[in-house]
């Protein structure tokens, strides 16, 4: 008999069932944990006692893609999107939402033979970025032998 390791299977956009192959067992229903707020959800969260959430104005490079020269900034916030809850160095912290994209400059430049077009761009983010020490508020979502997770906002664990 071939073993297969667990699966996740995909309900609808606010659950997900778990089932074992090995013994066609269902878990109970779980809430999807990582949900992206909006920015004025993400501005709402800053007035919480133990947020360690900080709006700053950012400025940073990108690089767009030729497909997008016409809905530039359909390309901006493709990438912005794909950076999101993941933590970046250079923001120093965990974005969590943006808004108010401006590109700085009336040109892009082409460098070399790149097909890209390199924009600057400032945005006001939204990044928590906790510091040792401070208070978090927080809900337990996994005990394990290594480690305890736990969701804060709703979406960073």
């Amino acid at each position: 008999s071939m073993e297969t390791s667990l699966q996740k299977v995909v309900v609808n956009s606010n659950t997900h069932l778990s089932t074992s192959a090995l013994n066609g067992e269902i878990c109970v229903p779980t809430p999807i944990t990582s949900l992206i707020p909006s920015f004025a959800d993400a501005c709402s969260l800053l007035k919480s006692r133990y947020s360690c959430l900080v709006v700053d104005k950012r400025r940073r490079h990108i690089a767009l893609s030729p497909m997008y020269l016409k809905k530039k900034k359909s390309g901006i916030e493709e990438q912005l999107n794909a950076e999101l809850l993941r933590y970046s160095e250079r923001l120093k912290g965990v974005p969590l939402a943006y808004e108010n994209i401006r590109i700085i400059g009336e040109l892009g430049d082409i460098l070399d033979d790149q097909g890209y077009v390199h924009l600057n761009i400032e945005a006001d983010f939204i990044i928590f970025c906790p510091k040792k020490g401070k208070k978090l508020v927080g809900v337990i979502n996994k005990v394990a032998p290594s480690h305890i997770g736990c969701l804060v906002h709703g979406c960073s664990n």
